[in-house]
């Protein structure tokens, strides 16, 4: 069989080698590149912006001024602001015997079901008790008295969270 002229051709050329085109930018190059570094973390670094006795309040959004009653509207209406205001993982506990047996539990985000607000339904008592000023304890009992849930809400860094959460079905 005749050799053909691209046969010749491959045999010819060189094995991949690998050059190195700007070796004398080699030092440059790394030398900017952690200057630039380091200027990026020195900004982070910094603590710059409005001090703290003159730090701008949002109404509503942890700060002193919320009130419960507006934190609870919102609560069982923005499913959101109810993912951020409670306090993960959540303590409570389950009870589902009549002897009241309680399973401790900490309820995790990624299992949440928002809550939403049972005043509207007949077949539920609703009663809110303020503890101190900063802690509400919230009471849902079936009329039946076969199931009853209770949630703890308390006054954390200005606004209020969920800190606790029962439930106890008989």
């Amino acid at each position: 069989m005749p050799a053909r002229e691209t046969d010749s051709l491959v045999l010819k050329q060189k094995p991949f080698q690998q050059i190195d085109i700007y070796p004398m930018y080699k030092r440059q190059i790394t030398s900017t590149f952690l200057l630039c570094s380091t200027v990026v973390l020195l900004l982070f670094a910094c603590k710059t912006g409005i001090p703290s006795d003159q730090a701008v309040q949002i109404e509503g959004e942890g700060t002193e001024t919320e009130d419960f009653a507006t934190f609870y509207a919102r609560f069982h209406a923005d499913s959101l602001f109810q993912i951020e205001r409670i306090s993960w993982p959540l303590k409570g506990n389950y009870v589902q015997d009549s002897a009241g047996t309680a399973k401790d539990l900490r309820y995790q985000l990624e299992d949440w079901v928002m809550h939403r607000t049972m005043v509207d339904n007949p077949d539920f008592v609703q009663e809110i008790q303020s503890l101190t000023e900063d802690l509400y304890v919230e009471e849902i009992k079936a009329r039946t008295g076969k199931y009853r849930i209770e949630r703890r809400f308390a006054r954390l860094n200005g606004g209020w969270n969920l800190i606790y959460y029962r439930v106890a079905g008989v």
